[in-house]
């Protein structure tokens, strides 16, 4: 998994809100930050995947899911158990 950073940005006002004086709601997004030893082909498949199982979520789900922000890639080794197609060639 990636390592994820919950962060409060400011956001439009909730469209139901009658008050026109009410300060704006914040807005909750999470800053991914990806790794840096997975490949290309390994991540288009967490793409992949990732799309997938949006298609397959109800409509009440995806609401509740946060806007996602990508950050700088965390520099580390890939785990020992990994296999080699997954890991970056350098």
């Amino acid at each position: 998994m990636s390592p994820e950073h919950s962060a409060d940005e400011t956001g439009d006002r909730d469209s139901s809100d009658s008050d026109d004086n009410a300060p704006p709601v914040p807005k909750r997004v999470l800053k991914v930050r990806p790794l840096s030893w997975r490949s290309d082909r390994f991540n288009k498949i967490l793409t992949s995947l990732d799309r997938k199982w949006l298609r397959r979520t109800s409509e009440k789900a995806r609401s509740m899911i946060k806007d996602r922000v990508v950050g700088e890639a965390v520099q580390c080794d890939a785990p020992d158990d990994v296999l080699d197609w997954m890991v970056k060639q350098e």
